[in-house]
């Protein structure tokens, strides 16, 4: 069972970390987001767009080297947090372009990321209840095809959900 769960926790580590890095390539992009979006003070946004990209990219890795109950309840701050955003972006017919994964995949707010976040943040409560140690640890005592089909499947399910948000906001946007 804890394969399912090591699954489910690679699989949102990957979208924290590549939507992390992907937004610390284009940094100064991350800044003029944020500081731009109008959900925030222009001061705030600048300097939630330098520290957002490094927190994405460490929370991913803490998934993966922890089973931290504070790293978990702040990876599921963060998601639900997304899902507000979107929630409201959803009511307010607003399908803007979002910096999501930086100039690396242009998606949109709206419908697509909000049926994304849902989706991560299911597959982090399966991981969290499933999950008795460390997905490091578990992984270092499987075989090495256990690990390269685990790492495949989680891999598969994150494309998954880009695939599904891609879908939405191209439905959402005709």
């Amino acid at each position: 069972m804890n394969e399912l769960g090591i699954i489910f926790r690679i699989a949102v580590s990957l979208t924290l970390f590549i939507s992390g890095l992907s937004k610390l390539i284009h940094i100064k992009e991350s800044i003029h987001y944020f500081r731009d979006w109008g959900l925030f003070l222009p001061a705030i946004g600048s300097v939630l767009g330098v520290l957002i990209p490094p927190i994405e990219i460490l929370t991913g890795i803490a998934l993966i080297k922890t089973n931290n109950l504070l790293i978990e309840i702040f990876a599921i701050s963060i998601v639900f947090f997304l899902i507000l955003i979107n929630m409201k972006a959803v009511l307010d017919n607003d399908n803007k372009l979002c910096f999501c994964f930086g100039n690396v995949l242009k998606t949109r707010l709206g419908i697509g990321r909000l049926v994304h976040t849902i989706y991560l943040l299911i597959a982090l409560f399966i991981s969290i209840f499933i999950i008795k140690t460390e997905v490091a640890n578990i992984l270092y005592t499987c075989s090495l095809t256990s690990q390269i089909l685990i790492v495949a499947v989680s891999i598969l399910i994150f494309v998954n959900g880009l695939s599904i948000r891609l879908v939405l906001d191209n439905l959402a946007s005709s």
